[in-house]
């Protein structure tokens, strides 16, 4: 069986990735006990995401930095204050239970989207669907 570079790379940022996000959680408790805010941790954490997109956007994918002028009031009423609602809502979560608990329930979030699309007929199931739903349950 030949494994080619690009899997073996989408692997390896799957992993990096989701060190990142899991210690970001613990991170995040500890600058609260160190008393920064919700908010400056929200502005810190979006900026750097954002900066570091950019980079990589600007370096290996310049394309997806055009935004259609359709797509341009989706962008501005979901995605900046998704953004916001998110971060309030995690780091609040993180501030006030245990840091597990908290990502437990961002680990449902994939459950909810899903019921969603499925209540709504926009969603089909399938096998697949439930496991990979069950996985990002269990972490």
């Amino acid at each position: 069986m030949k494994i080619s570079w690009r899997e073996v790379t989408g692997y390896l940022l799957i992993v990096v990735a989701s060190c990142f996000w899991g210690g970001s959680a613990s991170l995040g408790k500890s600058l609260f006990q160190a008393g920064m805010s919700t908010a400056q941790l929200m502005q810190v954490r979006s900026v750097m995401s954002a900066v570091v997109l950019c980079v990589i956007l600007a370096v290996f994918a310049r394309k997806h930095f055009k935004i259609q002028m359709r797509d341009l009031w989706g962008l501005l009423l979901l995605a900046i204050p998704g953004l916001v609602v998110v971060n309030a809502s995690y780091y609040q979560a993180i501030k006030m239970l245990p840091v597990a608990i908290a990502v437990f329930i961002q680990f449902c979030a994939p459950v909810l989207i899903f019921l969603y699309g499925w209540i709504t007929k926009r969603e089909q199931s399938s096998t697949a669907k439930v496991s990979a739903l069950c996985l990002s349950i269990f972490g």
